[in-house]
């Protein structure tokens, strides 16, 4: 590649008999030899930049993907590198969203095995006598049903006030189905 420097500088070089061809071992191409150095070595790192940019590929870039795709979600820290080039490409790789199939997956993607069902509000002509009228339900509701990781039961004597009487230590599980839900959609949590 250095050559190809050189030999372009030798075609750009005046022609006569003063001025010395390429191939004469002459100052002039020792000189040219020197300045051919970095343009090489600016093209190798172009070329290297070029294969870095591709998110499965990406070694220094790693953090620019990180930052566009607004990784890491709430607070999930990923220890190696591969784990993050992973989780990069996965978030690229997302399909449609707002389908239960989606919320099963994303949760999947981050290491919870949880089932997504959608809830029906009361419609005359569709629903029973008996079911509620007045639910929380609205066209969109979406019910996430999973396990319970960690659980803290509310204990007289120990606990204070304001603190539910049970809560799950699903915190990541809510942040992330919630940072991905559509602004018309409503989840209903069913943690136990």
């Amino acid at each position: 590649m250095a050559r190809d420097y050189t030999s372009a500088h030798f075609k750009l070089w005046p022609k006569g008999k003063l001025h010395p061809k390429q191939g004469q071992d002459s100052n002039l191409e020792k000189l040219f030899n020197g300045m051919a150095v970095e343009p090489e070595r600016f093209n190798d790192e172009a070329k290297a930049k070029l294969i870095e940019a591709m998110p499965d590929q990406t070694g220094a870039f790693l953090e620019d993907w990180e930052r566009i795709l607004g990784l890491p979600l709430c607070g999930q820290q990923l220890p190696t590198r591969e784990e993050r080039r992973d989780m990069v490409l996965a978030m690229l790789n997302i399909g449609p969203y707002a389908n239960l199939a989606f919320f099963e997956e994303i949760a999947a993607l981050f290491g919870f095995d949880v089932t997504a069902e959608t809830l029906k509000p009361f419609r005359m002509g569709s629903s029973r006598m008996g079911e509620r009228l007045n639910s929380a339900v609205h066209l969109s509701t979406i019910k996430i049903t999973g396990t319970c990781i960690d659980p803290h039961y509310f204990r007289m004597g120990s606990s204070g006030m304001g603190e539910p009487l049970f809560s799950c230590g699903n915190a990541g599980l809510v942040c992330i189905l919630e940072h991905f839900k559509l602004s018309f959609q409503y989840i209903i949590y069913d943690l136990t």
